[in-house]
């Protein structure tokens, strides 16, 4: 089928085909996890008729046919979309339909907004899901606000030594192996130098 041309398009014969899109991905996940059921190897069957189609794509499908994803999820790349996805589904969808409360900074004072996840900066989504899944209250977000965070002109001070050795750690620094057995070096000299004074 070849496309006409634009302008002979209207809003919303384009609003009828998404509409139309969007019910035939729910279907295929609906039958998707008929299949699955069945066959818990279908995805190989799937992928090898069709390889176009990437393995995580079905596991995203298999989850929205068995109500664990929203399914607006998989056509949203924005930052507080992708963190909605750590969510419960009954959140996802809460979140996804309704604007949510975003604790800012302006100036000095905390401020208090609501909007729609797509229009969420990636600091704003960091601040409303936390690390481990959760949704944070409003109250949770002023208190988040206040820690101190590690930015790029304090990525060189995330961790001191004092005198007698002790390692004081900025919260939230993350140190592989190596960078633990150097500031344990430093820290074992430290601590032999303030002994010999």
């Amino acid at each position: 089928m070849k496309p006409q041309k634009s302008e002979n398009y209207t809003i919303g014969e384009f609003l009828e085909w998404l509409k139309k899109g969007k019910e035939s991905i729910q279907k295929a996940a609906e039958i998707l996890v008929s299949l699955v059921d069945k066959n818990p190897r279908v995805f190989a069957e799937i992928i090898s008729k069709d390889t176009s189609i990437p393995y995580n794509l079905l596991g995203n499908l298999e989850r929205v046919g068995r109500g664990q994803l929203y399914s607006a999820l998989l056509y949203d790349s924005s930052p507080g979309a992708r963190k909605l996805l750590a969510l419960p589904p009954s959140q996802q969808r809460e979140c996804y339909e309704n604007p949510v409360k975003i604790v800012k900074m302006v100036g000095s004072k905390k401020v208090v907004e609501e909007k729609p996840i797509q229009q969420l900066s990636r600091h704003e989504a960091n601040l409303l899901v936390d690390e481990s899944g959760k949704l944070r209250s409003v109250e949770e977000q002023i208190k988040q606000l206040a820690q101190p965070q590690v930015t790029s002109s304090r990525k060189a001070e995330r961790y001191e030594i004092k005198e007698n050795g002790d390692v004081l750690v900025l919260s939230g620094s993350l140190f592989t192996p190596s960078q633990w057995e150097e500031i344990g070096k430093r820290a074992k000299d430290k601590a032999i130098k303030s002994l010999a004074k």
